[in-house]
Protein backbone atom coordinates (compact mmCIF):
# COMPACT_ATOMS: atom_id res chain seq x y z
CA UNK A 1 0.00 0.00 0.00
CA UNK A 2 1.48 3.34 -1.11
CA UNK A 3 1.86 5.46 2.12
CA UNK A 4 -1.15 8.33 2.95
CA UNK A 5 -3.00 6.61 -0.13
CA UNK A 6 -6.70 7.53 1.05
CA UNK A 7 -9.56 5.18 1.34
CA UNK A 8 -12.09 5.15 -1.31
CA UNK A 9 -15.52 4.53 -0.62
CA UNK A 10 -17.61 3.97 -3.98
CA UNK A 11 -20.98 4.50 -3.01
CA UNK A 12 -23.78 1.56 -5.07
CA UNK A 13 -27.33 1.84 -4.40
CA UNK A 14 -27.63 -0.92 -6.61
CA UNK A 15 -25.44 -4.24 -5.36
CA UNK A 16 -24.83 -5.60 -8.96
CA UNK A 17 -22.76 -2.45 -9.25
CA UNK A 18 -20.66 -3.32 -6.92
CA UNK A 19 -20.48 -6.67 -8.57
CA UNK A 20 -19.90 -4.90 -11.49
CA UNK A 21 -17.27 -3.12 -10.11
CA UNK A 22 -15.01 -6.10 -8.42
CA UNK A 23 -15.75 -8.50 -11.40
CA UNK A 24 -13.89 -5.46 -13.90
CA UNK A 25 -11.29 -4.74 -11.33
CA UNK A 26 -9.64 -8.59 -10.85
CA UNK A 27 -10.30 -8.57 -14.85
CA UNK A 28 -8.42 -5.10 -15.64
CA UNK A 29 -6.38 -4.20 -12.26
CA UNK A 30 -5.53 -7.11 -10.27
CA UNK A 31 -2.69 -5.40 -8.70
CA UNK A 32 -5.51 -2.48 -7.43
CA UNK A 33 -5.81 -4.06 -3.78
CA UNK A 34 -1.76 -4.02 -3.01
CA UNK A 35 -2.27 -0.42 -4.54
CA UNK A 36 -4.92 1.29 -3.18
CA UNK A 37 -8.02 0.71 -0.87
CA UNK A 38 -11.71 0.87 -2.45
CA UNK A 39 -14.32 0.02 0.05
CA UNK A 40 -17.63 -0.60 -1.99
CA UNK A 41 -20.93 0.18 0.33
CA UNK A 42 -24.51 -0.82 -1.08
CA UNK A 43 -26.39 2.26 0.32
CA UNK A 44 -27.70 5.94 -0.42
CA UNK A 45 -26.22 8.77 0.17
CA UNK A 46 -28.86 9.73 2.68
CA UNK A 47 -28.71 6.60 4.45
CA UNK A 48 -25.13 5.88 5.43
CA UNK A 49 -24.53 4.63 8.69
CA UNK A 50 -23.20 7.07 11.05
CA UNK A 51 -19.80 5.77 11.47
CA UNK A 52 -18.68 6.15 7.55
CA UNK A 53 -16.95 9.41 7.41
CA UNK A 54 -15.21 11.11 4.57
CA UNK A 55 -13.61 13.90 3.76
CA UNK A 56 -14.64 14.97 0.30
CA UNK A 57 -17.37 13.59 -2.35
CA UNK A 58 -16.80 13.29 -5.83
CA UNK A 59 -19.90 14.04 -8.27
CA UNK A 60 -19.98 13.16 -12.05
CA UNK A 61 -21.32 16.72 -12.89
CA UNK A 62 -20.89 18.39 -16.53
CA UNK A 63 -19.02 20.91 -17.80
CA UNK A 64 -21.41 23.67 -17.07
CA UNK A 65 -22.20 22.57 -13.18
CA UNK A 66 -25.68 21.50 -14.04
CA UNK A 67 -26.15 19.51 -11.13
CA UNK A 68 -29.16 18.08 -12.44
CA UNK A 69 -28.68 13.81 -12.08
CA UNK A 70 -30.08 11.17 -9.27
CA UNK A 71 -26.95 11.52 -7.41
CA UNK A 72 -26.57 15.41 -7.65
CA UNK A 73 -30.07 15.53 -6.17
CA UNK A 74 -28.54 13.90 -2.76
CA UNK A 75 -25.86 15.68 -2.82
CA UNK A 76 -28.00 19.15 -3.37
CA UNK A 77 -30.56 17.85 -0.81
CA UNK A 78 -27.71 17.07 1.59
CA UNK A 79 -25.35 19.98 1.53
CA UNK A 80 -27.67 23.11 0.59
CA UNK A 81 -29.66 25.20 2.63
CA UNK A 82 -33.06 23.66 3.10
CA UNK A 83 -34.88 26.65 1.90
CA UNK A 84 -32.52 26.88 -0.83
CA UNK A 85 -32.05 24.18 -2.90
CA UNK A 86 -30.28 25.12 -5.97
CA UNK A 87 -27.37 27.01 -3.63
CA UNK A 88 -25.15 24.34 -4.05
CA UNK A 89 -25.11 24.35 -8.27
CA UNK A 90 -24.78 28.32 -7.71
CA UNK A 91 -21.78 28.10 -5.93
CA UNK A 92 -20.16 24.87 -8.27
CA UNK A 93 -21.82 27.45 -11.43
CA UNK A 94 -19.81 30.61 -10.01
CA UNK A 95 -16.75 28.74 -9.54
CA UNK A 96 -16.51 27.30 -13.18
CA UNK A 97 -17.44 31.12 -13.85
CA UNK A 98 -14.42 32.19 -12.01
CA UNK A 99 -11.87 29.58 -13.47
CA UNK A 100 -12.96 29.13 -16.83
CA UNK A 101 -15.68 31.60 -17.52
CA UNK A 102 -18.66 29.31 -17.17
CA UNK A 103 -17.72 26.01 -19.06
CA UNK A 104 -15.24 23.38 -18.23
CA UNK A 105 -13.48 22.76 -21.68
CA UNK A 106 -12.36 18.93 -21.90
CA UNK A 107 -10.06 17.60 -20.57
CA UNK A 108 -9.70 20.06 -17.80
CA UNK A 109 -13.69 19.38 -16.55
CA UNK A 110 -12.96 15.16 -16.44
CA UNK A 111 -9.76 16.56 -13.90
CA UNK A 112 -11.93 19.26 -12.16
CA UNK A 113 -15.48 20.85 -11.98
CA UNK A 114 -15.26 22.57 -9.06
CA UNK A 115 -13.89 22.20 -5.33
CA UNK A 116 -15.82 23.78 -2.86
CA UNK A 117 -14.83 24.39 1.15
CA UNK A 118 -16.37 24.06 4.05
CA UNK A 119 -20.11 24.50 3.42
CA UNK A 120 -21.45 26.78 5.92
CA UNK A 121 -25.07 25.21 6.29
CA UNK A 122 -25.66 21.35 5.36
CA UNK A 123 -28.72 20.10 5.50
CA UNK A 124 -27.98 17.46 8.01
CA UNK A 125 -28.11 14.37 6.05
CA UNK A 126 -24.57 13.23 5.40
CA UNK A 127 -21.82 13.26 8.32
CA UNK A 128 -18.23 14.01 8.54
CA UNK A 129 -17.84 15.77 5.21
CA UNK A 130 -15.17 18.37 4.54
CA UNK A 131 -15.71 18.93 0.83
CA UNK A 132 -17.49 17.91 -2.34
CA UNK A 133 -15.68 17.73 -5.93
CA UNK A 134 -17.24 18.01 -8.85
CA UNK A 135 -16.20 16.24 -12.17
CA UNK A 136 -17.24 14.47 -14.97
CA UNK A 137 -17.30 14.65 -18.77
CA UNK A 138 -21.44 14.15 -19.61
Amino acid sequence: MIANTPEIILLCQDADFITAFKTAQQEHWPELPSKLTITPINSRLNRLDPSVTFDLIVSPANSYGRLDGAFDDAISLAFSPRDDYEALMRAVQLKLYEKWRGFAPPPAHARLCGFLSRWSRIRGAVPGWLSVLLCGSR
